[in-house]
């Protein structure tokens, strides 16, 4: 793939993942900063010459200031289609934390675009929701890496993407995410009904974040909560084999070679692309190997796994690294049904 530089001036590097299809581009900075980079688009009748559809508008990328873009027309929408901007959902986002006592344009930000700005992930950091601890001020893993509260913001203009909010926990130092807690998100669709935007996403807050010592009580219990590899880590009491898990549960959800790059990852730390890449029938996870020349230490991954915690950093970690937004998001979502199966995995029992 040639290196691109995206119309918005943002970093030159080679896209990693793609939004149905599309390049995705990344850029951080204050609340402030990323509003400019988002382009603004208008609606036109769907027409050529004369008399147009009547049944159907186009939506049209207008120009950003102090750059080189042309209008472009990136949809066909219904005339019911309710067009809503990415700017007032940064405007709506903004005003809700201000309710909250955050101030927006300190808080650490990252905003994802497509290459015509037609689709839109802001993520920002709650830093007064970090992962705390009773015995310390902030709760480290093992390690010095902090999980922190996300709230996203992923919108469309397309028709490709409902509105949706949701809170995730995000841990810096690999660019996991996860989700932990129920109702984690609301979804709004783009329809003319859809006009209390501000309302919705400040009772989603508000019912989400009462849920946040819940979700730290369940974060510790995975940490609390001992694993074991055959073979590799002693059994320890109450100990969690995971090696049935992942053949039966991770196998069976994201495959076979997922299984084995959490295998991998659990044993040694290492992620890497496999040597035999054609799966045979009756290939297990455990028989696939690494490649040595691909093989890449996964940052603040513990090897071998201690415990559940880490276990979910594993299933986090592979989650951040697919290609698209939308199998991401899809397996961020799955990542508490696969632990919820491994914590119902027998334990061991150590005999005297």
């Amino acid at each position: 793939m040639v290196e691109r530089t995206s119309e918005y001036g943002w970093h030159r590097f080679r896209p990693k993942r793609r939004w149905f299809g599309r390049d995705v581009y990344t850029e951080k900075g204050s609340m402030s900063e990323l509003f400019h980079k988002v382009p603004h688009f208008s609606r036109e009748p769907c027409a050529v010459v004369g008399e147009g559809n009547p049944y159907l508008d186009m939506i049209i990328r207008d120009c950003l200031p102090d750059t080189h873009q042309q209008q472009i027309p990136v949809a066909t929408v219904s005339k019911k289609y309710k067009l809503i901007q990415h700017h007032e959902l940064f405007d709506v986002l903004g005003g809700v934390l201000l309710s909250k006592g955050l101030e927006p344009n300190s808080l650490a930000s990252e905003l994802c675009l497509t290459e015509f700005g037609e689709r839109m992930w802001l993520s920002v950091t709650l830093p007064a929701y970090s992962f705390d601890s009773p015995t310390s001020t902030r709760f480290h893993p093992g390690d010095t890496h902090d999980m922190n509260l996300t709230v996203n913001v992923l919108n469309s203009v397309d028709k490709t993407t409902p509105l949706e909010i949701n809170l995730l926990w995000y841990r810096l130092v690999c660019s996991n995410g996860m989700v932990c807690g129920k109702n984690f998100k609301i979804k709004l669709k783009h329809k003319p009904s859809t006009v209390y935007i501000a309302d919705e996403i400040g009772k989603f807050l508000q019912s989400q974040l009462k849920q946040v010592d819940k979700q730290q009580q369940q974060l510790r219990f995975w940490f609390e909560k001992p694993v074991c590899i055959q073979n590799l880590t002693e059994a320890r009491p109450e100990a969690v084999p995971i090696e049935q898990w992942l053949e039966k549960s991770v196998s069976n959800k994201w495959g076979i070679y997922a299984a084995a790059r959490a295998y991998h990852i659990a044993k040694t730390g290492c992620d890497g692309k496999f040597i035999n890449k054609k799966k045979k029938q009756g290939t297990l996870y455990h028989e696939l190997t690494l490649d040595p020349r691909s093989v890449t230490e996964v940052p603040g991954a513990f090897s071998p796994a201690r415990n559940a915690y880490d276990i979910s950093q594993v299933l986090s970690w592979i989650a951040s690294q697919q290609g698209s937004i939308q199998t991401q998001f899809k397996k961020m979502v799955e990542i508490q049904v696969l632990m919820r199966a491994l914590l119902r995995q027998k334990t061991i029992t150590l005999r005297g």
